[in-house]
Parts: C-alpha cells; sequence; structure tokens
C-alpha cells in the first residue's frame, strides 16, 4: 500500500480505489509508517463485525445476532487471513456488512434517508472489489423468494438508491474501461488453458472445503453437545427461518455462479478469498440455525472456541513477527545500502518490482527513492532505475513494460546485481535478492 496509496486517484491497477483512497488519507494523517498501514485494516474490520451485529439484531433475537456474526468471524479467511494479508477485501467485508445494515433497516423501520443511504453505500462496495456485485446481486435474488423482503426491499424508492451509486461510480469504471491494460493486469488468473477439463471446478470444490470446513466441524461438536430446544425467537420482526433462507440463498446461488465459472474457465488458481461474498453469509446462516435448535452447553461451547481462536490467532502473529525467521525479519536496511553501491551517486533512484514487498519496504526506509505504482513510471532522466526480483534481460523487459514504458525498452548498460540479506534470526541462511540496475 505505500507504493499504490501515493495520491489520490481514480484508479490504481487490477484493484479498485476505495481501499487506496483510505489509505491515502491515513498517510496524510499519521505519516508513512506502520500504525498509518495498520489503523486503516483494523478499522475496517471493526466496522465489518459491527455494522453485522447490528444488521442481525435487527432482524433477530440478540443471541442468534451473536451467534451469527461469530459464524462469520470463525471462517479461517476471516479470524486469519484477514489479519495477516487483507487489504481491499476487508473494504469489500465492511461495504457488505453496511450495505445489509442498511437494508435491514429499511425491512424493520424504513425511512426516506435509507434509500440515499443504501445508494452510497453500493457505491462504496462497487469501489471495493468487483466481487461486491456477486454479494449484491445474490442477495437481491436471495430476497425475491422471500415475500416480506421482497415487498420491503423492491419498492419505488430503489431507483434513488441505483441512481445515486451510478452517479458515484461513473468515474472509476470509466477509468478501468478506458485502461484495460492495468484494470486487467490480473485477469490471467481466471482462466488456465493448460488446464484439464475439470481442472477449475476441482479447484473450487477444494477451496470451498477449505473454507467452510472449520465452521461446520464447530456447529457439529455442538450439536452433539446438546439438543435442547431453542430459545423463544418470538420477539423478533421476522421467523429466524426466513433470515436463514435468504443468507442461505445469497451464499448457495453465488457458489452456483462462481463454480460454473470456474469450471467454464478452468480457472485452476482459484482462490477462497474471491468467493467470501458467499462463504460469509453461508456461514452466519449456518451459525443462526443451529443455534435457534441448541441450548446453553452449546452456546457456551462456541463462545469457547471463539476465545480459542482469538487467542491462538494473536499468539501465532506474534510468533510470526518475533520468530527472526520470515519476510518481515529481513534486514531492509543492509539491502538498500546494497543497492546503494551499486548505483551512481549523482543520479535519483527509482525502484520497480514484480511485486511490492521489497520496494514497499524500500520505501519505507528511503523516503526519498521513488517507487512509482503502474502506469505512473516517470520516463525522463536522469534516473537509477533500480528493477527488483530481475535477473535477466527477458524480466527487465516485462517488468518495465508493465509500468508503463513504451516498447522496444533498450537495456544497454544494464548491471545486474544479486545481494545477500540476513535475517534476524541466523537460524535461516540469508535470502539472494536479484536486482538489476539501469542508468538512464
Amino acid at each position: 500500500m505505500i507504493i499504490m496509496a501515493q495520491g489520490f486517484h481514480l484508479g490504481y491497477g487490477p484493484q479498485l480505489p476505495l481501499y487506496n483512497w483510505l489509505q491515502a488519507i491515513s498517510f496524510c494523517l499519521f505519516g508513512t509508517n506502520t500504525f498509518a498501514l495498520t489503523i486503516v485494516k483494523n478499522l475496517l474490520l471493526a466496522t465489518f463485525y459491527i455494522a453485522l451485529f447490528d444488521a442481525l439484531k435487527r432482524l433477530l433475537p440478540d443471541r442468534l445476532a451473536l451467534f451469527g456474526t461469530l459464524g462469520a468471524f470463525l471462517l479461517p479467511n476471516m479470524f486469519w487471513e484477514s489479519q495477516r494479508a487483507g487489504t481491499h477485501s476487508i473494504a469489500l467485508f465492511a461495504t457488505m456488512a453496511i450495505c445489509l445494515n442498511i437494508l435491514s433497516r429499511l425491512i424493520v423501520r424504513p425511512k426516506k434517508g435509507h434509500w440515499a443511504a443504501l445508494g452510497l453505500a453500493i457505491a462504496a462496495g462497487g469501489l471495493s472489489k468487483y466481487n461486491f456485485w456477486l454479494f449484491a446481486g445474490t442477495l437481491g435474488l436471495g430476497a425475491l423468494s422471500i415475500r416480506h423482503l421482497r415487498s420491503a426491499i423492491f419498492r419505488p424508492q430503489m431507483v434513488l438508491s441505483i441512481a445515486i451509486a451510478s452517479l458515484l461510480l461513473a468515474a472509476p469504471y470509466f477509468w478501468s474501461v478506458t485502461h484495460p491494460n492495468l484494470s486487467l493486469a490480473s485477469s490471467h488468473k481466471l482462466h488456465s488453458p493448460e488446464a484439464g477439463p475439470f481442472a477449475g471446478l476441482l479447484a473450487f470444490s477444494e477451496q470451498s472445503f477449505l473454507a467452510l470446513i472449520f465452521p461446520v466441524i464447530v456447529l457439529g461438536m455442538a450439536r452433539v453437545i446438546t439438543r435442547v430446544p431453542a430459545h423463544s425467537t418470538q420477539n423478533s420482526p421476522f421467523p429466524a427461518g426466513q433470515i436463514v433462507q435468504w443468507l442461505l440463498l445469497t451464499g448457495l446461488i453465488g457458489m452456483a455462479v462462481s463454480g460454473s465459472l470456474a469450471s467454464a474457465l478452468n480457472t485452476q488458481s482459484f482462490q477462497a478469498r474471491w468467493l467470501l461474498p458467499s462463504y460469509i453469509p453461508i456461514s452466519i446462516a449456518m451459525f443462526i440455525w443451529a443455534l435457534g435448535k441448541s441450548g446453553e452447553r452449546a452456546e457456551a461451547f462456541i463462545l469457547l472456541v471463539t476465545v480459542a481462536v482469538a487467542s491462538l490467532t494473536l499468539t501465532a502473529m506474534a510468533a510470526n513477527r518475533l520468530s527472526g525467521t520470515t519476510g518481515n525479519a529481513l534486514d531492509m536496511e543492509r539491502l538498500a545500502k546494497a543497492i546503494e553501491d551499486s548505483a551512481p551517486k549523482t543520479q535519483a533512484i527509482t525502484m520497480f518490482g514484480k511485486t511490492y514487498f521489497y520496494t514497499g519496504n524500500l520505501a519505507l526506509i528511503r523516503p526519498d527513492w521513488d517507487a512509482p505504482s503502474p502506469g505512473t513510471a516517470p520516463l525522463k532522466a536522469p534516473h537509477n532505475f533500480v528493477l527488483m526480483e530481475t535477473q535477466n534481460d527477458e524480466d527487465a523487459r516485462t517488468l518495465l513494460t508493465s509500468m508503463g514504458f513504451p516498447t522496444p525498452i533498450d537495456l544497454t548498460g544494464i548491471r545486474y546485481y544479486t545481494a545477500s540479506i540476513p535475517y534476524r534470526s541466523s537460524a535461516k541462511p540469508p535470502r539472494l535478492v536479484p536486482f538489476a540496475l539501469l542508468e538512464r
């Protein structure tokens, strides 16, 4: 994000701009540092859980709303991956919960302002990640099957929500359409032409199984513990079964659509996080249904599991940070000095990389070095162009082309180096980091 959130733009490559905008605001407020990076993610995660719980408690008794929210948390992609590496997906989760929250208000006690708020929420979701539309579309389709929800949501006032969302989305999506080389830079992940006929479906099935198996196991153990009749749910605005049906249909329709696309495109590199807009509603629905049919011992068990998962996650994160043998323990200062020793002192340094790991970390400790995002590369001399993770001319041309340099690219005078970078712990051997220097 240090590389991709430099200022405010309509587009930043294959990702939509909402998270980048929020990160850029954080950098303006707090400077370019670790706190500015983490505060955005954690505020969005807090927004997701708070908005989700508030949405569910408007439709269900508080206890079912609580356990429905825990159903979302107990997905491994939520309690682990969202802390380990999530960015734009975290913005997606927050906007999903906000949309559901506004819809719950429209269902229970509608006000005129809710339709405008829904338009803003849809626009925010549409600016978070493209797979927000999977959630929005399937959520609407699921509501069509339930009379109370259909009559509450699909009203003429929805035109106002659509108009507001369309107006706010027009410019960023126009940028995406007019810059396909950047906006579609990751589209190769969706199609694997060399894969077998069922590779996409197998990858989809495997990832879906791994994503949902843990909450299923937790609920299965909870049901074994007790089969005490459910608490009364007569005080909820709608029967819990209707909310379960709505969320379950949302997730299952999304999985059916995604599974069909993964099979048709042979998406061998399918990733579970792409389908979280479907997995999350399914897990919430499962927990609401199961806890509506279980007693206090099952509730206590799930609370204990939640506390254990949260504690183990924090412990594992701390161990990862303190072990001294992972990527965050590399001596980046040593790498920066190796680059400085190789580059002429009279010219500025501009860094490019296949990934943002090295360029982002180097930009953090060398703020005077330029690290442009794709499509904004400086083309004027003099510069020392440092190409990270580059070992030959083919790598160099591919990287510079992806950064927006015009072809053909002249590599006269390019030099290749390999820096040996130690970890904080001597238990792991140094990492060899290749880079190239191109003077212009």
